[in-house]
């Protein structure tokens, strides 16, 4: 029996997977540990059109707000909500 072996596809590290220059881009749990981690890393990294920090907590999205404010990232924006709420997100 012959096995055909597919070769791996060795990707740089110093390159990104992906590009989000003039994306949008909806981060839900955004508030918590790997959203806030995320989102700090896609404001150093790229210009998104649109970085949209959904999260059901309003203390964490204030304190969060405070330390990555609108007004000097224009393209965050904080939304309240939950993924279980489907009207909700498809605004």
């Amino acid at each position: 029996m012959t096995v055909n072996r597919v070769p791996a596809v060795i990707h740089p590290f110093d390159q990104d997977l992906i590009d989000l220059d003039g994306k949008s881009v909806l981060v839900t749990g955004g508030t918590g540990s790997f959203g806030k981690a995320f989102i700090r890393a896609a404001i150093a990294r790229w210009k998104p059109a649109r970085l949209i920090v959904y999260s059901r907590d309003e203390l964490k999205q204030s304190e969060m707000a405070a330390e990555i404010n609108p007004a000097d990232t224009p393209c965050i924006r904080y939304f309240i909500g939950d993924v279980r709420d489907r009207n909700r997100l498809s605004l």
